[in-house]
């Protein structure tokens, strides 16, 4: 049973335990008594998916925790459909197979010794009758292929295969990079072949950036959260107490270990001081995610302070439902509105894998999940971290924080998240509040020209930046050639083109403020510069109260008062579009213009400096 007074550091695991059975009770009201069989309350287009095997984790972890035999029906259930699923592969794609296999071990081992033996044994028999070894189209569906290989060995399902083993931690290697993020774009196996191959393209795409050419932005897709997603499914396999038994899987567990090393302490970097983490690209600033970090920073415990676990749980669990949900994206939308979703962020799946990550977290810090050799990771941050491949920064100074994208990253379904030298995630003096909601810069079949309709600003997104027109065409930060960049009197600088004109950006970041400094060489006429700052208007909670005058915007929001001005004089527009597409929430675009009617070579520069006040508006 739980034991409601243990509170490991700041960690009240009851807390946790309780939100997990609160899902539970929500998710079992969705299964089908006789078939197992899951469906979505609000999802229309609902595919099942791998959520019967993250059900049947959360079920068995929940029958340990309360001892409460309908959470045993409901994970027997469950099971019995994952079974049911793995046994017409056919259905499913090859990432669905393995991640059904993968969290079914899990779910297995919960109710290893609590269980009728012939039970256990029935299931075991399954597991053998079942193949593991799909091939799986990506980096992280591969790091669940290591898992499930190295559980089924030690669970004694059948032999190890260790030259495929071998080569599937090899294939996870050679998408790793030299500071430790971990690609996930793989889109074929990755061989010998495949390696040369990709060095090739890799050489190709530095003699085009010399040049200033586009670069062929294949595998440039480079999603935070399936680094860390890739990062805690690796960190789990090094934590099986079986591996004692298994002499021969030390060297393969030597290997892991090293890329999980270099992989935590890449996305150490990228924690902000107010719990959360800085992401961008496809799945960002999602629930799952979040969890994941977590669970990493219990792997590390008691090494890891609880005081930082307790941070990043909480910037999470205040979005909790009281329906027993929980939202993806950090806002207090209603599922239905799909504020800041992707096509594919169903509640059933994303929901129920950052629940089965809480419920392992809970696991370990109540004591109930044994961690044989704790990860040995220091958790530190520097004040610049820079990241050229992967094409990110993260800058830290004092209680603020703010991630950089170097370069718009092709791929995706939004055809780039954030722009070329774009801001994501600014903390301001460790408040939670987020005076630059997170950006989307859409480019994929929407219209370009600024004057397509009564707004000058043209449909691709929300996202602090620029646009200029001229001619015809419009340019805006979609560079996928990195920006220069360097540090200069504690500013950031980043240079870059994009299409008809350079620009020069200059990023300086103290503990109350953020100065955002422009200086545009246009390389042909242009008729006009605009810009742009995104504001959040609606987290679902609470709105925004703003007041524009002139060159001067002061808003108030989450608790805060910010203050944004224009040092050029520059008089701020509010353009009257509401947008969807932030994880953060309902937002719109605020924009100056820079310049008009600019020559080739002319200079043109804007000063955006926004302020976190502490005695309210003025």
């Amino acid at each position: 049973m739980v034991d409601e007074s243990h509170k490991p550091g700041t960690v009240d695991t009851s807390r946790l335990y309780g939100a997990v059975r609160r899902y539970g009770d929500r998710l079992a009201a969705h299964i089908d008594p006789k078939t197992g069989r899951m469906r979505d309350p609000v999802e229309t287009s609902y595919t099942e998916g791998y959520g019967p095997a993250l059900a049947a984790h959360i079920f068995a972890g929940l029958y340990r925790a309360f001892g409460d035999t309908r959470h045993l029906d409901l994970a027997r259930l469950s099971l019995r459909r994952v079974f049911r699923k793995l046994r017409r592969p056919d259905d499913n794609s090859p990432f669905t197979d393995i991640f059904l296999y993968y969290w079914a071990i899990k779910a297995y081992d919960l109710l290893e010794g609590r269980c009728p033996a012939e039970e256990i044994e029935e299931w075991a028999s399954s597991f053998r009758s079942c193949d593991y070894r799909f091939r799986p189209p990506n980096t992280n569906g591969h790091c669940l292929l290591i898992g499930t290989a190295a559980a089924y060995a030690t669970r004694r399902f059948g032999p190890l295969d260790e030259s495929a083993l071998e080569e599937t931690i090899g294939a996870v290697g050679g998408m790793q990079n030299r500071l430790g993020f971990i690609e996930d774009a793989m889109k074929r196996h990755t061989g010998p072949v495949e390696r040369r191959r990709r060095s090739a393209m890799d050489s190709l795409n530095k003699m085009r950036y010399r040049f200033g050419l586009e670069s062929e932005g294949e595998r440039d897709h480079k999603p935070i959260a399936y680094h860390l997603f890739c990062c805690a499914v690796l960190a789990e396999s090094l934590q099986d107490e079986r591996l004692r038994a298994f002499p021969q899987l030390e060297r393969h567990m030597k290997r892991i270990e090293r890329i999980v090393r270099r992989g935590v302490s890449w996305i150490d970097n990228f924690a902000g001081p107010d719990g959360s983490v800085s992401m961008t690209e496809r799945s960002r600033d999602q629930f799952w995610t979040g969890m994941c970090y977590s669970y990493l920073l219990a792997l590390r415990w008691p090494l890891a302070a609880g005081e930082l676990i307790g941070s990043h749980l909480d910037w999470w669990l205040r979005f909790l439902k009281e329906d027993g949900g929980c939202s993806i994206t950090p806002n207090y939308f209603s599922a239905a509105l799909r504020v800041g979703f992707e096509y594919y962020s169903i509640g059933a799946m994303y929901l129920s894998l950052g629940f089965s990550y809480l419920l392992d977290i809970a696991d370990i810090l109540s004591g109930r999940r044994s961690i044989p050799a704790p990860l040995d990771i220091p958790v530190s941050t520097g004040a610049t971290f820079i990241d050229e491949e992967a094409g990110y920064a993260h800058i830290r100074r004092g209680r603020s924080s703010a991630g950089i994208s170097l370069r718009r990253h092709q791929g995706g379904f939004f055809g780039g998240y954030c722009p070329a030298s774009g801001i994501f995630n600014l903390v301001l003096g460790g408040s939670r509040s987020r005076p630059l909601p997170s950006p989307c810069y859409r480019t994929r079949g929407l219209g370009i020209a600024l004057s397509t309709r009564k707004s000058p600003l043209p449909n691709n997104g929300v996202y602090e930046g620029f646009r200029a027109a001229g001619r015809g065409a419009s340019w805006g930060p979609d560079s996928t050639i990195n920006a220069s960049i360097e540090e200069n009197g504690g500013r950031l600088l980043l240079a870059q083109r994009h299409g008809g004109v350079d620009a020069v950006k200059s990023i300086r970041l103290l503990d109350d403020s953020l100065e955002i400094s422009y200086t545009f060489t246009p390389r042909r006429r242009i008729e006009r510069i605009l810009v742009t700052y995104p504001l959040l208007l609606s987290d679902g909670r609470t709105e925004t109260e703003i007041s524009i005058a002139g060159s001067i915007v002061e808003f108030a929001f989450g608790g805060e008062r910010y203050r944004l001005s224009c040092a050029d004089g520059f008089a701020w527009n509010h353009d009257q579009e509401r947008h969807l597409i932030s994880t953060s929430g309902i937002t719109s675009q605020l924009y100056v213009v820079a310049g008009e009617h600019a020559r080739p070579g002319g200079g043109l520069r804007c000063t955006l400096l926004l302020e976190r006040l502490k005695d309210g508006m003025r």
